[in-house]
């Protein structure tokens, strides 16, 4: 057994404050961070974790609030993102648009300007007049669904107009995803607020949809543009590995708070009636979400990079170009057919907080539980860099997810004996492998961005989108079955009936084998992904040889402009005299 060296970890404790001040404000050799700059991301990160506490509560789905409180059936939301689906379909002549403002920074062309103004206002005006359509007249569907529709196309031309101003005035200068995280934090905090104050529940019960729809609407515009911290790790450092240790190591820190949150939170809440009494979200939403987005103003402090010349020197990036080079990069295709087929993989994550609430009807000790199952979370998140320093990353998000789907196996022998004990130790299990799995797939992501560069001369951030056009039916048409097995079994938007033990199990044995599914359909694809480390850092160092030639060829070419001027300058100050002397 290896000896512990105690003189060593003096040393290195001794050092640490001079290591922070050599380091504070300068990155190390042959890296781009500094300790600084770390430290504001990881607050950044810490106050989005803070936040989500409350937006973890407030979603429009089928949860505490909206499917318990508010009463909104399963098959209305699945109906509901059908619709949105259909929506997104006819306006997909639209997709470009959003696609230049992104990867151009918000710069168009006069024609392509003209195409937006006269698609967002017709976008509006279409929406407005929706609101003017009988709510019965689609009753088939679903009732108030042209109210529904109104909604969506309205706000989104809105938006629109929105994330367009903020792309030209900020993006070329401070980013792509930092002026968001700055600008939308505070707003999505105020709505979030105000949602559970709202009049609604006396309302009819369509009526009671389409009103919370319109505002959660709202809310998630800024909740989605303010919640993309994480994302920020791509754009901070070309470096792969320091991109993992931002995934992996920050969360450790980072999950402090929630972790405390989240031990006491099911204790105070029985002060105004649990998870499922409207006082909780009235007294608990403001105070967490304010909490958590005034921290993560210290976004201010980090810094994006990325390889490639400014805005002004760039060649303008084109739809159908943009879009041919997404279709030509196989492993866009490996993540994007992966995040379809393993949507139900975090299916399981319901199952601890309803076998508290519903079963062992010990809300108060959810919190307690809660922290116990994550516990290992920490070996995970240390373990993460250590093996992407050591292994390809394919191999690890293979391995790992393969043990995964055992943990699960675990959870489902715990839901049939009835044994809450199995089922802790199940999910602590995949929790502790689970930061491994989070952190390898983020960084598969970046690196992914980083190759389609190398290969096409551009990025692909909000081009790869183009995926979502024939992706999202089946997206949507999965969405659709995990309603309509939990409606045969007898639950729909009463959620009461989780109360009775025969459905509860019926309930959690579909999610747990759901959970499975999702786990093996999500890891297939990346059987076929071959990127390498070695491949991954090659297309890198080529980034920055081109981007240097490109610098050196601008700084020759300004020379040889100097010298030209010069030359002229002499020649003409030659023939001047030539003209006095003739004179």
């Amino acid at each position: 057994m290896p000896k512990i060296n105690f003189g060593q970890i003096k040393d290195n404790i001794k050092a640490a404050p001079g290591y922070v001040k050599q380091y504070w404000n300068n990155p190390k050799e042959g890296e781009y961070l500094t300790l600084k700059e770390m430290a504001s991301y990881t607050a950044t990160q810490a106050g989005s974790y803070i936040y989500l506490t409350a937006s973890s509560m407030m979603t429009f789905s089928a949860s505490y609030f909206c499917g318990s409180i508010m009463e909104i059936s399963n098959l209305t939301f699945s109906t509901i993102n059908i619709i949105s689906t259909v929506i997104g379909y006819v306006l997909m002549f639209m997709n470009p648009i959003s696609v230049l403002l992104y990867e151009n920074h918000g710069r168009l062309t006069k024609k392509m300007r003209t195409f937006a103004h006269i698609c967002y206002i017709g976008q509006i005006i279409v929406g407005l007049c929706c609101y003017f359509i009988p709510q019965n007249m689609f009753e088939s569907i679903m009732p108030g669904a042209p109210q529904i529709v109104g909604n969506i196309l309205v706000l989104s031309g809105f938006q629109n107009y929105l994330t367009w101003f903020i792309r030209r005035k900020l993006c070329a200068k401070y980013g792509r995803l930092k002026p968001f995280i700055l600008l939308c934090g505070i707003p999505s905090a105020i709505i979030m607020s105000i949602i559970p104050f709202l009049p609604v529940q006396n309302l009819s019960s369509t009526n009671r949809v389409i009103v919370l729809h319109f505002v959660f609407t709202i809310m998630n515009y800024f909740h989605n543009s303010y919640i993309g911290v994480n994302g920020l790790v791509t754009f901070m450092t070309p470096n792969s590995q320091e991109r993992q240790r931002l995934h992996s190591i920050v969360p450790i820190i980072t999950g402090f708070a929630p972790s405390v949150i989240n031990l006491f939170f099911p204790m105070l809440i029985q002060k105004t009636g649990g998870y499922l009494n409207l006082n909780t979200y009235k007294i608990f939403v403001p105070i967490f979400a304010f909490l958590g987005t005034l921290v993560s103003l210290s976004v201010i402090q980090v810094k994006e990079r990325v390889i490639e010349a400014p805005i002004e020197k760039r060649e303008k990036v084109t739809f159908f170009k943009g879009a041919k080079n997404c279709l030509k990069n196989k492993y866009l295709w490996i993540i994007n057919i992966s995040n379809i087929l393993g949507q139900w993989q975090w299916l399981v994550g319901s199952l601890l907080g309803w076998w508290f609430v519903y079963s062992l009807r010990m809300e108060w000790f959810m919190g307690v539980a809660a922290n116990i199952v994550v516990v290992g979370m920490t070996a995970g998140n240390i373990a993460c860099p250590i093996l992407t320093k050591k292994f390809e990353k394919r191999n690890i998000l293979v391995t790992t997810r393969a043990v995964t789907v055992i943990t699960i196996l675990g959870i489902a022998l715990a839901v049939k004996m009835e044994n809450i004990f199995i089922f802790l130790a199940s999910l602590f299990l995949r929790n502790t492998i689970q930061p491994v799995v989070d952190g390898v797939s983020a960084g598969l992501g970046a690196d992914v961005q980083d190759y389609h560069q190398w290969r096409f001369g551009e990025r692909s951030d909000s081009t790869s989108g183009i995926f979502s056009w024939f992706l999202s039916p089946l997206n949507a048409a999965i969405g659709y079955i995990m309603p309509w097995i939990l409606k045969g079994i007898g639950f729909t938007s009463d959620w009461d009936v989780l109360f009775d033990s025969a459905i509860l199990n019926k309930v959690f044995s579909v999610y747990t084998w759901g959970t499975i599914l999702g786990i093996i359909c999500v890891t297939v694809p990346f059987l076929f992904y071959d990127l390498t480390k070695e491949k991954h850092d090659n297309c890198v160092e080529e980034l920055k040889a081109r981007l240097k030639a490109m610098e050196e060829e601008e700084d020759n070419g300004e020379e040889l402009q100097e010298n030209s001027e010069e030359d002229g300058k002499e020649v003409s100050e030659e023939s001047e005299s030539e003209v006095v002397e003739n004179a």
